[in-house]
């Protein structure tokens, strides 16, 4: 019964309990009042100090009745004694007489004394019967019936005088059908001993007395209350006897039930205390009101300690807000489950299971809370699932396959291991039929049933199972039964151990033997160096007609004595465990002595401690031959493709697809990959194609796959090298098709046209350029036509006035003169500017940059224009404090301050000012070199026109000074030639700042050596010759390269052989990169021929040296090498 089922049946048992008609006290084997109904209280027979309030009270030592004692009485019920009392005797107004009794009876378990139950009720009899007259009377009739279900008047021998009865009472109807008058007896009626026995009773002692009489009646049962009062005469001989017959049947059968429930609660009671450890009573506010001792054992406390307390007291997990919600779940469903764990004063961990259920109802409402210790229950549980956990594992990672069957043979488990082989996925698996698993052929031959497996208990039993993708797998089946309690079978466990490898291993054994025999080539067992087995081929190809004359011989009486001292070697290293070749070469001798070529193939395994050599020989005389001739033919082809810069490869049909099988070494120069790299990785070409171009070839390449009509293409396009930059290549290909057009086979050659495209690039631009100039030069000598005819114009006519007037003043022939001299002179600085544009267009200009101080140069240029500006009154003064190393040319340089700093005198006002400044530009690794003025300015739609020879822009200065207009356009061309750039910016009235920059003179060397000590030796050389630069290393040219790119060295001193890039692929990269500023470079190399030196001289390298150097011809080199740099 669960726990709604018990509090339904508390809460029947309560209400019949308060609505039984008479009082009812429980007390239990400790003489504790544990139950008490209302009517009990309502007799009025307690004291007023216990206010009706008796539970918990001890009925023994606690004197509960008024004025009234029954404790001999109820202690006496301990020894199964059950008694009865009269309390109270009252007359009542009708002349009655009211009685009061108490009924005790004891409650035993057995022998086992469980309690007791006390009943008050009060029993109302008329007394006044003295005449018969009376008897008859209705008045008396009416009041016999009010007290009783029915009366009789008797005599004292029971015959009956007068009765109540009437036709309607069911029960007695055949009584009433026999009922002649007054001479029927009573016990006609009734029929029970017991009632004989209280009428003799009554006889004797003359006085009422009663009992219960069970009396079956028309076959029914009826349980009565048969009370005899007998009326004395005045003789004291009974004249009648009145028997109140009252029907407690119900009453009985209430108590009959009550007396049930109160056993089965006791039962209930005792089922409780046997299954939880601790019985709790709370009220609603949580404090406990009920301790047990059991209570007491499992959390320490004692009845004292804990009553009227909080909960929390000895649960400190329930406080009073947890309590609430707990209150509020007991409201919904009436019960409330949980597990707690309490920590003990040693410190041990206890788990207890806690279950609560309200009772009664109102304000007697409290709750019930059971505590079972179940600490070694949660304990088992942890060691179960710990073991179960292991167990798990185990099923889990083995390497058997295991499953279990329901009784139909279905699969309703599998391990990961049978799934996973199987190629199943696990819900696949559920349900299906194990039979599914195994080959047909075997089931059609040999059947299957689990049940006979069993039966027949066979040592093993080998099956054929089938996967999904429909291979076989050979397993050794076990099959085991499980069994319930009962030993009836649930289940079947079935463990699958696989033999695949060893059936395989056995056809292996058949295939091999047949091998052995059918082989071409000779095969022969040996052990301790003597054959003990061999097949025919062995036999012929050593010249012998029987395998018996080989038997016994040692393997190396086969061997030619030019090659036997290397094979015993060989023979011996593997007897000895050591690691040797398995395949080898050798010059056999046959039986007649003569010579042959064997390839032996040697392979050794150890079986029961000895060790087995198999040897597998084959006569290879005319593969040798031909391997000779092959070899001499890769030689040649080696050499020839390994010398070329161009790499040849080839693909074939595999399959549907073609694939590269083959590349030549020069691949790894173009791409920088290697061949392998292309053959294991099929993607790889064209994942290096140029982004742009992979469309464009893509293209081209199916067009000539898919034209059956077409067999050769060229296509050129850009790759990305393995350090990321572009190489231009043309790659050659040519197709073989088979009939139907399909093409077998492709054949290319991949040429680096790098510095082809670069050469045609800068051909292009060189023709653009010269396009461009021609026509620049067009437009200037329109305009230099225009200027120079000014001042001839002036020329010839001043000459000519002075040759026609003969009588001219002096004066005024002084002033004509000044004219044709101050003309002259400016078409002397038109032409002097002319020529200089030209040297720099032309290249004729000397261009030799080298490590400088600027602020040498500026301080230079503002000495020799210091008169000019003092005859404006300019402040011209420089604004450089601190030393400025730039790489320039000091000549040009100065050429281009000058320019500058002359235009801005020209267009300078008197008493003005001018400032030179320069900046670090970090980043451009540059320097900012500013020639600020404070003259007129340049209007903002001029400023376009200046740094251009074709417009030619010039206005007068401030003193009317004229000017060629070509200085900007000239110094515009230096600054480029520089590697830098010049803008101006200009508020026209204010002023103009016309801003340059120049390269950074770097303080570094790069060195690029492999060999550490190497590095180590010239990094302390090129320091001593070179003492104000800092020397940075590489190890090879892929890290020199990405130096260079981002510190950009003064120079580059860079070995030739190096691993991952060479000196050579150096120089080649950043020839062929579009970098901004190239270092020169000095080769140094112990590998260097007149081949290689003249290839860098291709390249432009001027320096190249053979270790050990020659330390002043290097410090030469260096030196010269400084002052050089190339800047695109």
């Amino acid at each position: 019964m669960d726990s709604v089922d018990n509090k339904k049946m508390k809460v029947t048992f309560e209400e019949i309990f308060d609505a039984a008609p008479v009082g009812i006290l429980i007390f239990n084997d400790e003489w504790i009042i544990t139950h008490v109904n209302q009517n009990f209280i309502r007799f009025g027979l307690l004291k007023d100090e216990f206010g009706g309030y008796l539970v918990h009270k001890n009925i023994i030592k606690q004197e509960i009745f008024e004025s009234i004692d029954i404790i001999r009485e109820v202690k006496n019920l301990f020894r199964g004694d059950p008694f009865e009392k009269e309390l109270l005797n009252v007359k009542t107004f009708e002349g009655g007489e009211l009685s009061i009794l108490v009924k005790g009876t004891p409650l035993f378990e057995g022998e086992k004394f469980q309690g007791g139950i006390l009943i008050i009720e009060d029993i109302k009899i008329g007394l006044d019967v003295q005449k018969e007259k009376l008897i008859h009377s209705k008045y008396f009739s009416d009041l016999l019936k009010g007290i009783s279900s029915h009366f009789f008047i008797t005599d004292n021998s029971g015959k009956v005088k007068y009765s109540s009865l009437n036709g309607e009472v069911s029960q007695f109807k055949s009584f009433l059908s026999n009922y002649g008058g007054k001479s029927n007896s009573l016990f006609t009626l009734i029929s029970s001993n017991k009632l004989k026995d209280l009428f003799e009773k009554v006889n004797e002692k003359k006085e009422p007395l009663n009992a219960i009489v069970p009396t079956e009646i028309s076959g029914d049962l009826f349980n009565y209350r048969v009370t005899l009062v007998p009326l004395l005469s005045t003789s004291n001989v009974i004249q009648f006897v009145i028997v109140l017959l009252t029907d407690i049947s119900k009453e009985a059968e209430d108590l009959e039930y009550l007396g049930t429930e109160i056993h089965e609660l006791r039962t209930f009671r005792d089922i409780t205390l046997a299954i939880v450890d601790a019985v709790i009573n709370i009220n609603i506010e949580g404090k406990i009101i009920l301790w047990n001792e059991k209570a007491e054992k499992v959390f320490g406390y004692s009845n004292k300690e804990v009553l009227n307390q909080f909960l929390g007291k000895i649960l400190p997990s329930i406080d009073h807000e947890y309590f609430q919600r707990i209150k509020e779940e007991l409201k919904r469903s009436n019960i409330w489950e949980s597990e707690i764990k309490i920590a003990k004063d040693n410190l041990e961990v206890e788990y207890l299971s806690i279950k609560m259920g309200i009772v009664g109802k109102d304000e007697n409402q409290s709750i019930v809370m059971l505590c079972t210790n179940i600490t070694r229950r949660a304990l088992m549980e942890r060691e179960l699932r710990q073991s179960e956990e292991r167990f798990r594992n185990i099923v889990t990672n083995t390497r058997e396959y295991i499953c279990t069957l329901d009784l139909k043979e279905n699969i309703t488990y599998v391990n990961p291991y049978f799934s996973k082989t199987f190629d199943y996925p696990e819900n696949e698996l559920m349900g299906k039929s194990f039979k599914d698993l195994i080959e047909e052929n075997y089931i059609n031959e040999n059947g299957f049933a689990v049940e006979k497996i069993i039966s027949d208990k066979p040592d093993s039993l080998e099956l054929p199972l089938i996967k999904k993708d429909g291979s076989k797998v050979y397993v050794l089946s076990s099959f085991t039964p499980v069994k319930d309690f009962n030993g009836t079978v649930r289940f079947y466990n079935v463990v699958l151990t696989d033999i695949t490898v060893k059936k395989e291993a056995e056809k292996d054994l058949l295939l091999v033997r047949s091998v052995f025999d059918a082989s071409q080539d000779g095969i022969g067992v040996s052990t301790g160096n003597k054959l003990i087995l061999v097949n025919e081929n062995f036999a012929n190809i050593f010249g012998y007609e029987d395998t018996k004359e080989v038997l016994g011989k040692s393997s190396l009486e086969f061997v030619d004595l030019v090659d036997r001292k290397r094979v015993e070697e060989i023979i011996k290293k593997r007897s000895e465990g050591k690691e040797v070749e398995n395949r080898y070469d050798f010059v056999g001798v046959r039986k007649d002595n003569s010579k042959f070529y064997v390839e032996a193939s040697v392979t050794s395994y150890v079986s029961d401690n000895v060790t087995y050599t198999v040897s597998v020989m084959r006569d290879i005389t005319e593969q040798k031959i031909a391997e000779e001739k092959v070899k001499e033919s890769e030689e040649r082809y080696r050499s020839i493709t390994e010398n070329i810069n161009e790499s040849m490869w080839t693909a074939e049909r595999i399959g549907e697809k073609l694939k590269a099988v083959f590349y030549t070494s020069a691949i790894k120069k173009i791409t920088g990959y290697s061949n392998e790299d292309f053959i294991s990785n099929k993607k790889l070409w064209f994942n290096i194609i140029h982004p742009n171009d992979s469309e464009f070839v893509l293209k081209k390449l199916k067009r000539l796959y898919r034209d059956p009509a077409r067999t050769s293409d060229e296509i050129e396009y850009r790759i990305q090298n393995n350090i990321g930059n572009i190489v231009w290549i043309e790659n050659k290909i040519n197709v073989v098709r088979n009939k139907k057009g399909i093409i077998q086979k492709v054949y290319g050659v991949v040429s680096d046209i790098t510095l082809n495209k670069r050469a045609d690039e800068e051909f292009r631009k060189s023709a653009e350029n010269l396009k461009q100039l021609n026509e620049t030069k067009d437009r200037f000598i329109s305009i230099i036509s225009h200027d120079l005819r000014t001042p001839f114009s002036s020329i010839l006519g001043f000459t000519d006035l002075l040759l026609t007037d003969r009588h001219m003043p002096e004066d005024k022939k002084i002033q004509y003169v000044e004219f044709i001299q101050e003309s002259s002179r400016n078409m002397l600085s038109l032409v002097n500017s002319l020529l200089d544009w030209t040297r720099v267009q032309t290249g004729r200009i000397r261009f030799e940059p080298e490590r400088m101080n600027a602020k040498y140069i500026v301080t230079k240029a503002i000495q020799m224009l210091s008169g000019s500006a003092m005859q404006k009154n300019i402040n011209l003064y420089s604004a450089i404090e601190n030393d400025v190393f730039i790489y320039a040319d000091e000549d040009l340089l100065l050429q281009i301050l000058n320019n500058l700093i002359s235009n801005a005198i020209k267009f300078t006002r008197i008493n003005g000012t001018i400032s030179i400044h320069s900046e670090l530009l970090i980043d451009e690794r540059k320097v900012k070199f500013t020639v600020k003025d404070t003259g007129v300015g340049i209007k903002e739609e001029n400023l376009t026109k200046l740094f251009k020879v074709d417009t030619k822009f010039t206005l007068k200065g401030t003193e009317g000074e004229k000017g060629s207009g070509l200085g900007l356009s000239l110094v515009h061309d230096i600054v480029q030639k520089h590697g830098g750039d010049i803008w101006v910016e200009s508020n026209y009235g204010q002023g103009s700042e016309f801003m340059f920059t120049i390269p950074i003179a770097s303080t570094k060397i790069l060195l690029v050596e492999d060999i550490n000590t190497d590095r180590i030796l010239y990094t302390k050389l090129i320091k001593s010759i070179m003492p104000n630069f800092e020397v940075i290393e590489a190890k090879d040219g892929r890290e020199a390269f990405e130096i260079i790119k981002s510190s950009q060295p003064a120079l580059v001193i860079t070995d030739h052989q190096m691993p991952v890039m060479s000196g050579y692929d150096l120089v080649k990269q950043m020839k062929i990169t579009d970098l901004k500023y190239i270092p020169p470079v000095i080769i140094l190399s112990s590998d260097l021929n007149n081949t290689i030196i003249d290839e860098y001289k291709e390249m432009g390298i001027e320096y190249v040296f053979s270790k050990p150097v020659n330390l002043s011809s290097f410090k030469v080199a260096v030196d010269n090498s400084l002052k050089k740099a190339i800047f695109n």
